[in-house]
């Protein structure tokens, strides 16, 4: 089957951004004023793509700022570090996408990190204690968020498996003197998601607000 193919790029200064094509069967069925008129709405769906991009991401970043903002005032009372994780917890969904969101709270003479709150877990099932020699696998920094992948999660034993299948997983430890230690564990909603440097600094975020808060 002979086929003409029309292709423009969609194009916002030197980058491109996509492309239009037209088909129409047969051969030589578009001439040069097809082309400069496809061009002129190239140019013309450039712009307004670009400007509903620009749009779409200052509405997500006015989003996030509300919710850091929203979860700073509700931390604001919290008082205890076992209250902070409560509404960590509760805040980070509307944050960062996960399926599973679960706050361990190390132990002070044993290492071992014990859930203390989560949500998206079926009601019959809780996340459980995660013994100091496991953890210090798993644990790749003390001080900024990382992510564990799904290969390395598989790695992990079974039982301590937060969802049916092992997933992503975006962790944000965090502190509070003298020595209370904790880490906010989010897993990702589908097995091939992947996380990415903005949701780092979203969870980067959580736990600076979190760990600033006073508590006794």
């Amino acid at each position: 089957i002979d086929e003409t193919l029309l292709a423009v790029p969609l194009k916002v200064g030197d980058r491109v951004t996509g492309v239009i094509v037209l088909s129409h069967l047969g051969i030589d069925q578009f001439d040069d004023e097809d082309q400069r008129v496809l061009e002129v709405l190239a140019s013309h769906a450039s712009v307004a793509y670009e400007n509903a991009s620009l749009l779409q991401k200052e509405r997500e970043a006015a989003k996030t700022a509300s919710a850091l903002l929203g979860l700073s005032q509700a931390l604001s009372g919290a008082g205890n570090v076992s209250s902070v994780l409560a509404r960590v917890v509760a805040a980070a969904p509307s944050i960062i996408d996960g399926s599973v969101v679960v706050a361990y709270r190390r132990d002070h003479k044993s290492g071992d990190f014990a859930p203390v709150h989560h949500r998206g877990l079926p009601a019959d099932r809780s996340p459980a204690t995660i013994p100091a020699e496991l953890a210090s696998g798993y644990l790749a920094s003390l001080d900024e968020p990382f992510v564990i992948e799904r290969d390395v999660a598989e790695l992990v034993p079974r039982e301590f498996w937060l969802t049916d299948e092992p997933a992503p997983a975006l962790i944000a430890p965090m502190s509070w003197e003298p020595d209370e230690f904790g880490a906010l564990v989010v897993v990702a909603p589908v097995v091939d998601a992947t996380y990415s440097e903005r949701d780092r600094d979203l969870a980067r975020g959580i736990a600076q607000i979190a760990s600033s808060t006073p508590v006794t």
